[in-house]
C-alpha cells in the first residue's frame, strides 16, 4: 500500500468522515468502488478490485471502530 496525502473531510449534516486520496471525490461513486469493513465503514477504492484510496464512515457519531467486526480498519486491505 502506497502512501497517500489525504482530504479528510467531516459533513456534520449527513454524520460522515470521508477521507480521500487529495484530489478525488466520493461523490457518484459506483458501489464497485467500495470494499466495506461494516454496516457503517468502507475503504474507497481506485476502481473495481483497485488500490484503496481512502476510507468512509456514515453514522460517525455512533460509531464505534473498537467493535466487533471493524478489525478492518486496522489493518491494510486486501
Amino acid at each position: 500500500m502506497k502512501s497517500l496525502p489525504l482530504y479528510v473531510s467531516r459533513d456534520h449534516e449527513c454524520d460522515s468522515l470521508v477521507a480521500l486520496e487529495f484530489g478525488r471525490v466520493l461523490d457518484g461513486q459506483p458501489d464497485d468502488h467500495f470494499l466495506p469493513v461494516d454496516n457503517n465503514a468502507a475503504f474507497v477504492l481506485d476502481g473495481p478490485g483497485g488500490e484503496v484510496v481512502g476510507v468512509w464512515v456514515d453514522d460517525l457519531r455512533d460509531y464505534d471502530p473498537a467493535a466487533p467486526g471493524s478489525e478492518a480498519l486496522w489493518r491494510p486491505a486486501l
